[in-house]
């Protein structure tokens, strides 16, 4: 399981970073046009926010996967040691609900909208909604991933 949340995790990093230089083309385009051309491209400006939202949406698993995060843990960290592995389990399924509850969101968001097209560049809502989409579900899987190590571990947490 470890492995394979390692991969996915691998091929979303690779993913987002696609988006990240897609995004930096698009903004030095955009400069370019507006200083020397002095026209600007709202297909362009919608095209850099959504490699923007997608670069971070598609990063929320990776830095979770790998505890780069910020994470809160003074009050844990005043807990005895037998006591923190039931916090740090109800912090991870915690955190997977509420990954749980993004994507119920954005389910019901999408049942009435799948079918919209963004203003710029006639994309439709559906597919606007895929890198966010895959964002939140990998990240839901590595919260309760993580409640589950939590819960199997041998000595305290």
């Amino acid at each position: 399981m470890k492995k394979f949340l390692n991969v996915l995790c691998s091929f979303i990093e690779k993913t987002a970073v696609v988006y990240l230089v897609l995004l930096f083309l698009a903004v030095l385009t955009q400069i370019i046009m507006r200083n020397i051309f002095n026209k600007g491209s709202a297909f362009i400006e919608e095209f850099s926010r959504y490699c923007s939202v997608s670069a971070v949406f598609l990063m929320i698993p990776v830095i979770a996967a790998k505890k780069a995060h910020i994470i809160v843990d003074m009050f844990v960290n005043l807990l005895p040691e037998k006591r923190r592995k039931p916090f740090s389990v109800f912090s991870a399924a915690l955190s997977g609900a509420f990954m749980l509850f993004l994507l119920y969101s954005i389910s019901k968001v999408m049942e009435m909208n799948w079918n919209v097209r963004t203003p710029g560049m006639r994309m439709l809502n559906v597919v606007y909604y895929i890198s966010i989409t895959v964002g939140i579900a990998a990240a839901c899987f590595v919260w309760f991933f993580e409640m589950f190590e939590n819960l199997t571990a041998k000595g305290d947490k």
